[in-house]
């Protein structure tokens, strides 16, 4: 019998929206921006997330993927790199200092990455030059780790989410999807 993965958008909050989305598939992984209230009703281990930079980065869940990492699901090598930059933080109160990953942390998880060899990553945010193709031109250290990352390796599929919006475009041997709101992507193996 087939499995149904599905990769879900930002959530910004929309908890009960999400779930709704989950019950569609056997396995599901969020790509950030959960929630910054409370992760209270994520209780189904088979539905993961990782944080975006909307996210309360004081709060736990089981749910919670953490930081950076690989695994493999029916087969396929997933990774996964969480955070992000905030171009708004200075004028929002929900602002946590540790959204992006450290210099290190990001370093060593373009070095796994690449050890590893995903054929499906997954992030908040995106490498630098396709932020540019949303006219996006400020640099962050993630999007510098990503773009560093993809000189290194292009894994068969890259999604994100963080710029809210539906983009797919093909560079090299990688296609990108950027991930709307609840918007979700389904993988059967």
């Amino acid at each position: 019998m087939p499995t149904r993965i599905g990769i879900v958008g930002d959530v910004e909050n929309m908890i009960d929206d999400y779930l709704g989305v989950t019950k569609m598939f056997d396995l599901s992984f969020q790509i950030g921006d959960m929630s910054t209230r409370s992760y209270d009703k994520l209780t189904d281990t088979a539905h993961r997330f990782f944080k975006g930079n909307h996210d309360n980065h004081d709060l736990f869940s089981n749910c919670d993927l953490g930081k950076f990492g690989v695994f493999d699901v029916c087969g396929i090598k997933f990774g996964w790199i969480s955070g992000a930059d905030s171009i708004d933080k200075y004028r929002r109160s929900d602002h946590w200092y540790d959204e992006e990953l450290s210099h290190v942390e990001l370093d060593e998880a373009v070095q796994l990455m690449i050890v590893e060899k995903p054929s499906v990553l997954l992030t908040h945010d995106c490498p630098q030059y396709i932020a540019m193709l949303f006219n996006i031109y400020d640099r962050s250290r993630t999007r510098n780790a990503l773009q560093s990352l993809f000189e290194e390796y292009e894994p068969d599929s890259w999604f994100f989410g963080h710029h809210h919006r539906s983009f797919r475009t093909i560079v090299g041997n990688t296609t990108f999807r950027c991930l709307n709101q609840l918007e979700s992507y389904e993988i059967v193996v």
